[in-house]
């Protein structure tokens, strides 16, 4: 596990995929998907969207209806994302958090996640929450 101190608390976190449990791992791996099927291009804010627009309308007139329905479903839930501060990405931190402060975390569900994430993670920089993350897919990657 790797350890970070985030405002007064010490968090660790799973860094090593045979001490992971199962289903942090599966819900890790769910959240970073959704992140980057939803908005691949978080550093450029308008850059996925006018991507996504950009596609929608090279396929207008050909018969692909089920592609742009999915793009527009990403459009608006990146949209969406942005607009009530919900980040998917630290959704994905949240769900590989094994302690804070000593006490073992148990996130069952996406609003035990959300209370990591706002409770938690929120408070830390958004350098610290990169770090974080790709230190953690790096060393699941590698092993």
């Amino acid at each position: 596990m790797v350890e970070y101190k985030i405002k007064g608390h010490k968090i660790a976190f799973y860094d090593d995929i045979k001490e992971t449990p199962i289903s942090s791992f599966t819900q890790f791996k769910k959240y970073l998907t959704i992140a980057a099927a939803i908005d691949p291009r978080p550093d450029v804010p308008l850059g996925y969207f006018d991507e996504s627009i950009a596609k929608i309308n090279q396929f207008l007139d050909t018969e692909s209806k089920d592609y742009i329905r999915q793009e527009l479903m990403n459009i608006r839930q990146s949209v969406f994302s942005r607009m009530v501060a919900l980040d998917i990405s630290s959704l994905a931190i949240a769900s590989i958090v094994g302690y804070v402060d000593g006490e073992e975390v148990d996130c069952k569900t996406e609003q035990d996640l959300e209370d990591i994430s706002k409770n938690y993670l929120s408070k830390a920089t958004l350098r610290v929450q990169t770090e974080i993350l790709n230190h953690v897919k790096k060393n699941f990657l590698m092993q």
